[in-house]
């Protein structure tokens, strides 16, 4: 194998790893504006606010301290 053939094998392969990383580096920029995409579609859904859970458990208060119904 002479240089020249040297030459053109690693410019070959040093051009596919530069792809690989250029479409690792995409795939991550796509994810994380998914991400984001999803955090905005949220607080779109919230209105700015946050969502608060209200929930009404009457069992766990003491029957002493409301009025009675009779």
């Amino acid at each position: 194998m002479d240089i020249a053939t040297l030459a053109q094998v690693i410019t070959s392969v040093t051009n596919l790893l530069f792809v690989i990383v250029l479409a690792v580096g995409y795939y991550f920029t796509w994810r994380v504006s998914q991400t984001t995409l999803e955090e905005m579609r949220a607080q779109r859904t919230a209105m700015g606010r946050p969502l608060v859970i209200v929930e009404e458990d009457y069992e766990a208060c003491q029957s002493s301290t409301w009025p009675s119904a009779t």
